[in-house]
């Protein structure tokens, strides 16, 4: 059970501070020892070694026989795969918008495409052309004629290297019997070149053969120079190429083109026959003789959606929409070997004076342009005989080019340098160029790469521009 227990209570003093002893001693660690001594790092020694040669057995047995049947089979799709590749559309009207960084219009390069020098007077570049593939540009040139021709002509080409620049001596160059007044690459196949020059001829070549085998085609296109060139494409089929000329005799000449035996067959001329009362071109000859000639073909350009529709410059600054369905058999010509058509639907407002472009837009299919010395720039829509738009100039220009894919822009060369147009507002963007040039004489866009255009000069040099439209045709100008 609990028991209760009682002991004594035991205290003890409280104490805050307490007074610790200590001692002072000290220690000694041992010496400590140095030695310095050499090292030699280890010898080394190359030394080569050559493997042997691979030996490749050449006694190799196969059957020829069954070679050749395995490639006649092959061939034929194979060729079809490689066609079909070489003439697809289906990246038309495609741009990636890869625009330069930089604001202004820059020449990147300049090549010296005519070295020679005749009478003191240097060939002017006059006609520039693309191939499909946008990687080789065909240059032509000639001199001022004040009557017939007596010069040879040159077309040179030249392709973009690695970097996208041109070589200063040109890949190939071809001859002609006369000045070259026009160049144009076939649209679908890269290799076939024509050109025409000062007395009417056409030269065909394909660049792809030897040098001394790339003339495939040389006929007598015209009466007279020739002054305008294009191929039509009316489907994606290359047996189905049309190649149209026109010359100063007053004739539009549609060639059918043999892609298999690469020559050239006339089926049909068109000619211009202007009513009564539409401005005639000055004329010297006798009146009957004017009738029965007609006005010069000065241009002509067909439409980029519907190839039946084109448009037509003459002299006197006739301005003319035209069509090749529906045209009549003028009356007179039912001899001829082929037959002459007038295809004239709409006569224009004309110009003032002579007409050096007429083109269509590869943008709106209504639209196409003129520009001529009396210094206007003329914007026509089809089916009207007014135009919609007009663009004063102060000083004329050579050519002008709508800009693909930039349908707000137009731009155009002169003797003044490089000029790029809004076509809303008609006015013009200053400061436009990083390079001051002056003297040009044509100017190509590449249909490839907007952004890469050549221009020719009167002393026979090219330039590499790099443009940059995006910055035009978005700005507030």
């Amino acid at each position: 059970m609990l028991s209760v227990k009682e002991a004594e209570c035991v205290g003890f003093d409280s104490k805050w501070r307490v007074k610790k002893i200590a001692a002072t001693s000290s220690s000694q660690t041992d010496e400590i020892l140095k030695q310095n001594s050499e090292t030699n790092t280890s010898e080394k020694k190359s030394i080569e070694t050559q493997t042997d040669a691979p030996r490749i057995n050449y006694d190799v047995k196969y059957d020829v026989n069954k070679l050749g049947n395995f490639l006649k089979r092959i061939y034929p799709k194979l060729a079809a795969e490689l066609d079909d590749d070489s003439s697809s559309s289906i990246f038309k009207n495609y741009c990636p918008f890869d625009e330069p960084i930089f604001s202004k219009a820059k020449i990147v390069q300049t090549v010296n495409v005519n070295l020679e020098v005749k009478d003191n007077v240097a060939s002017r570049v006059n006609s520039l052309s693309w191939n499909s593939t946008g990687n080789t540009i065909a240059v032509s040139s000639d001199y001022p004629h004040q009557n017939w021709c007596h010069h040879f002509g040159f077309v040179s080409l030249y392709t973009f290297d690695r970097y996208e620049m041109f070589p200063e001596i040109p890949s190939r160059k071809v001859k002609t019997g006369a000045c070259v007044r026009a160049v144009a690459f076939h649209p679908k196949l890269p290799y076939i070149l024509s050109a025409g020059t000062h007395t009417g001829d056409i030269y065909l070549w394909n660049i792809q053969h030897d040098e001394n085998e790339m003339l495939v085609d040389k006929i007598v296109g015209h009466d007279d120079s020739i002054t305008g060139m294009q191929w039509i494409v009316r489907n994606d089929k290359n047996d189905d190429m049309v190649l149209a000329t026109s010359s100063t005799d007053g004739f539009i000449n549609m060639w059918k083109f043999s892609s298999k035996a690469h020559q050239l067959i006339l089926k049909r001329k068109y000619k211009m026959k202007p009513p009564i009362l539409q401005k005639q071109p000055e004329m010297t000859l006798e009146t009957d003789l004017c009738k029965s000639i007609g006005p010069g073909i000065l241009g002509f350009h067909f439409s980029y959606f519907t190839p039946e529709k084109f448009v037509v410059a003459a002299e006197g600054g006739i301005v003319v929409q035209c069509s090749t369905l529906g045209a009549q058999t003028i009356i007179g010509t039912t001899g001829d070997t082929v037959p002459i058509l007038n295809p004239c639907v709409l006569f224009c407002e004309p110009h003032n004076d002579q007409i050096t472009t007429i083109k269509f837009s590869p943008n709106h299919k209504e639209q196409f342009l003129t520009n001529s010395v009396d210094g206007e720039i003329r914007i026509y829509l089809l089916e009207q005989d007014t135009p919609v738009r007009v663009i004063c100039l102060k000083k004329p220009l050579s050519v002008v080019n709508w800009v693909p894919y930039h349908d707000k822009v137009i731009t155009g060369c002169g003797r003044f340098g490089l000029e790029v147009f809004n076509v809303i507002t008609s006015e013009k963007y200053d400061d436009v160029c990083e390079n001051e040039v002056d003297e040009l004489t044509h100017m190509e866009i590449n249909s490839k790469r907007p952004t890469v255009v050549v221009s020719g000069t009167y002393d026979g040099k090219m330039n590499l521009w790099s443009i940059p439209w995006a910055s035009f045709s978005n700005s507030t100008n």
